[in-house]
């Protein structure tokens, strides 16, 4: 923001209150009135920072990614370790076990159950094929 004034909240804080919005209500359901309350930020500080919604749904995604998928799907990638773990073997069911978590978790959320909640799911289904 060169020239204009500095930020009063932390943009990855509200970056963080936005994704836990989207997440409950999507980001259809989510109203810029829901976004700025859960981000305790104004109208108009929601747009100098973030630009419009779909703006800022993209960067709480891309937080998303960063903060908490980007740590499991490496571990995902690593070939030489997958390899040693065997998981090349029966690849479609391990894949079909991996996108059912990813999907009742999504379903849990949206029946409200919290990010700190579903994270023990993520990390025990990792653990059940070796990844963790």
């Amino acid at each position: 923001m060169a020239g204009g004034r500095k930020l009063e909240f932390d943009k990855e804080q509200a970056l963080e209150a936005a994704m836990c919005v989207f997440w409950k209500k999507g980001f259809v359901g989510a109203s810029l009135s829901d976004l700025t309350e859960g981000m305790g930020i104004n109208k108009p500080s929601l747009y100098a920072t973030f630009g419009n919604k779909e703006a800022l749904f993209i960067q709480a995604t891309q937080h998303y990614l960063d903060k908490y998928s980007k740590p499991k799907t490496e571990l995902l990638q690593t070939d030489a370790e997958a390899k040693t773990l065997g998981l090349s073997n029966d690849a479609e069911s391990h894949a079909l076990f991996l996108v059912t978590t990813i999907n009742g978790t999504a379903a849990m959320a949206r029946a409200g159950k919290t990010l700190s909640e579903l994270e023990t799911v993520i990390d025990h289904a990792l653990q059940g094929v070796g990844l963790v």
